[in-house]
């Protein structure tokens, strides 16, 4: 985790990462094993989830993160009165793992929440 972040769990699979001087400036990790979701649903259900933050605003796909180290990959955003609510869902050999970052367009600190996204790994048992 990057300085100036810090992480609470909310429940199983379930992990907030919050910008300690601001923390309403926060992603929500889910995370998934592949065997118990479909990739191409939770893609969808992350174009809902975003959107769902400003119904009236425009959904845009995001491209701004270097989705060549996952299998798949789907990324959304839209503009609210605060600033940007991003949602990417990924997967790799062995997880699969929403988030979904709410930025402040004063803070603007999507890249650090993406930057730490991409390094989110399953725990083996």
């Amino acid at each position: 985790m990057l300085d100036g972040y810090g992480f609470t769990a909310e429940e199983p699979n379930r992990d907030v990462i919050f910008l300690q001087e601001n923390d309403a400036v926060f992603m929500r990790v889910e995370t998934y094993y592949p065997n118990d979701i479909n990739f191409d649903e939770l893609a969808s259900n992350t174009q809902d989830t975003v959107q769902a933050s400003n119904p009236d605003g425009e959904l845009a796909e995001f491209t701004g993160y270097d989705s060549s180290a996952f299998n798949n990959s789907a990324a959304y955003e839209v503009e609210t009165a605060e600033g940007n609510v991003t949602g990417i869902a990924f997967e790799s050999d062995n997880i699969v793992v929403r988030v979904t970052i709410f930025d402040h367009s004063t803070v603007g600190a999507r890249d650090d929440f993406i930057q730490m996204a991409q390094t989110i790994e399953r725990v083996q048992k």
